[in-house]
């Protein structure tokens, strides 16, 4: 019994207490006993008649500082009483009186099974969380009449709406965009989960996943399925990083990093996206304990939304052969640039990253070679919304056993550019098509984040060519900044 408050529940875990100590008042059921442990606060109620090897308490949980909303808060319990262990079953939450509930069957990474019923407050700017665990499914029944009951007779403080968070001075640097401006909307045809809205790859279908959701790749050439997973959002702290590096372990929690080899390390990305959220990339080869021969790759981004994170995964196989990975670290062409410039949250009116036109500005290039030839492209933009491009192709071509001729291709192109929100616009003083590009600028590391190279991500979405009518996929090109 001595186990069971910690049982996994990861609330062990969590925030400091609110200084003045104000908790929700209830009734301890009828029979029922209460001790309370002296360090932690933590108050358990148990039942009468119960036996050895059954198990079944109420924990009543210390009060926590919390500032988002009531079901922020629920998700935030749950999703900590699930971190290591395993979601067999979840209902959706509901309310008792008035404190939101969610049923969960867990199993813990020894095996064993616990039917646990969560209860949750949020007042002031604090929340309380009160659980009912049971390791049967029949106690859980026997046992939810008496805590419901019990939670029904608690009354909720009237919430009390908090004092703005003072400006911070103009000289201060914008870690954390302040939640003011118009809201951000969703993209037509967005799908939405909790905070989230999505544009769902074509083809990929969702599925739960415990608290959180998946959204899974059809098979391909290989059998290999990319999936990206959306999670509850979690409380941020002021170093984004360790947010991300806390999200990398709860999400992969049982799978082992693979140590570093020059072809499959761990990368860093930081970035700001234009709805003004910034956001940090966390990507790890990973393998199975059970197989320690797999070769997996597992990534994760946090956005920090004020004062709270929102979580987005990826898992797929080992990077250097995965069809869902592209340019080093990002997912296939098809997949992460169009899913992420889709992805808005709900409740978030923080104002646009209008700085992001200014750090476009500047020399940009991009050098690959392969066998048969090689390509080099160069771009370049003013302040003044110009733009200059040049871009080399060789081909090699064996005409003999003994001549061979190298074909050089060069294209230059000038005119002007537009920027905006992710959309990055060339209008060639030659006429023709305006060229319509979704447009990333991120910092990345491969050394742990001792050195980062500044790269611009530029996408044409998919067309149709007038030829033929063959069908053009997404295409992203990464430019690193060019050094004066």
């Amino acid at each position: 019994m001595k186990r069971l408050p910690c049982l996994a529940l990861a609330l062990c875990i969590a925030a400091e207490p609110t200084a003045a100590q104000e908790q929700l008042a209830y009734d301890v059921p009828r029979g029922w006993t209460s001790t309370q442990d002296p360090q932690s606060g933590l108050v358990t109620l148990a039942p009468p008649g119960l036996q050895p090897p059954q198990v079944g308490v109420i924990s009543v949980y210390r009060p926590e500082a919390f500032a988002g909303t009531a079901q922020d808060f629920h998700r935030l319990i749950v999703s900590r009483s699930t971190t290591n262990a395993r979601v067999l079953e979840s209902m959706p939450p509901a309310t008792v009186g008035a404190l939101q509930v969610t049923n969960i069957h867990q199993q813990m990474p020894d095996g064993v099974q616990f039917w646990t019923r969560i209860y949750t407050g949020r007042w002031a700017d604090r929340g309380q969380a009160i659980i009912l665990i049971t390791n049967a499914p029949d106690l859980l029944a026997r046992f939810t009449p008496a805590a419901d009951s019990m939670m029904s007779r608690i009354v909720v403080p009237q919430a009390v709406a908090a004092p703005p968070a003072p400006a911070q001075p103009q000289s201060a640097p914008a870690a954390a965009p302040t939640n003011t401006g118009a809201p951000v909307a969703a993209l037509p045809g967005s799908s939405t989960f909790g905070d989230y809205a999505y544009v769902a790859p074509a083809g990929w279908t969702s599925q739960p996943s415990g608290n959180g959701l998946w959204i899974v790749s059809p098979p391909g050439p290989s059998g290999e399925r990319c999936t990206i997973g959306l999670w509850p959002m979690a409380p941020a702290s002021v170093d984004l990083l360790a947010d991300a590096q806390r999200a990398w372990a709860q999400v992969f929690s049982g799978l082992a990093i693979r140590p570093d080899d020059p072809l499959n390390r761990t990368l860093l990305v930081r970035g700001l996206a234009p709805q003004g959220w910034e956001y940090v990339v966390l990507r790890r080869p990973i393998v199975s304990p059970n197989d320690r021969e797999s070769s997996l790759g597992g990534t994760v981004m946090v956005a920090k939304l004020g004062d709270r994170d929102a979580i987005v995964s990826f898992f797929s196989g080992d990077p250097r052969h995965s069809v869902c990975y592209q340019y080093g670290y990002s997912f296939h062409p098809e997949v992460w640039p169009r899913f992420f410039a889709s992805l808005r949250f709900r409740n978030w009116t923080g104002p646009a990253a209008t700085a992001l036109a200014q750090r476009v500005q500047g020399g940009w290039q991009s050098i690959g070679t392969s066998t048969g030839g090689g390509a080099a492209l160069q771009y370049a933009f003013t302040p003044r919304g110009r733009y200059a491009f040049f871009g080399v192709g060789q081909r090699y071509m064996v005409l003999s056993h003994f001549d061979a001729v190298v074909w050089t291709s060069p294209t230059f192109g000038d005119g002007s550019y537009v920027i905006r929100g992710n959309e990055l616009t060339l209008r060639p003083d030659r006429g023709g098509a305006p060229d319509p590009f979704l447009f990333r600028l991120e910092q990345v590391s491969e050394d742990g984040g001792r050195t980062w190279t500044e790269k611009l991500f530029l996408m044409q979405p998919t067309r149709v060519t007038t030829i033929d009518g063959t069908t053009l996929h997404d295409n992203e090109i990464a430019l690193e900044r060019r050094n004066p």
